[in-house]
């Protein structure tokens, strides 16, 4: 439960600053990683912020959630969401697209992905011992 309340406290934490960032800053943003601002990708990245923003209200809502169906849903989605990023993020740094300054967000990507994933088999594991 405590590995579950810091990984849930401190991914809420990045999420509310992408929020942020994304919403009142993407030009900073993109030119941050690499990438053109213009005003195309300035419209997707403060669209993109809403997903950070409702993110962080699904992970706060489920804070105190304990081993339940929903919080494995919750961990295995995160999981999938968090590796699914790192992993674009090494495919579009790999082919030159973005800058080395993404690396940085690779392995926070990556660190909560592999976090989220063995909260998902730690409560599946606990689940199985229930029964």
């Amino acid at each position: 439960m405590l590995l579950y309340r810091i990984t849930i406290t401190l991914c809420t934490a990045l999420f509310i600053v992408l929020f942020f960032q994304l919403l009142l800053t993407p030009e900073s943003f993109l030119s941050g990683v690499g990438l053109s601002p213009n005003e195309s990708a300035a419209v997707i990245t403060r669209r993109a912020s809403i997903f950070m923003l409702g993110l962080a209200v699904l992970l706060i809502g489920s804070f105190r959630l304990k081993t339940s169906h929903a919080r494995r849903g919750i961990c295995l989605a995160l999981g999938i969401t968090m590796i699914g990023l790192a992993c674009m993020s090494y495919y579009e740094y790999n082919k030159g697209i973005l800058s080395s300054a993404i690396i940085p967000a690779l392995f926070i990507e990556t660190a909560f992905g592999l976090l989220f994933f063995t909260l998902f088999f730690m409560n599946l594991k606990s689940k199985l011992n229930q029964k």
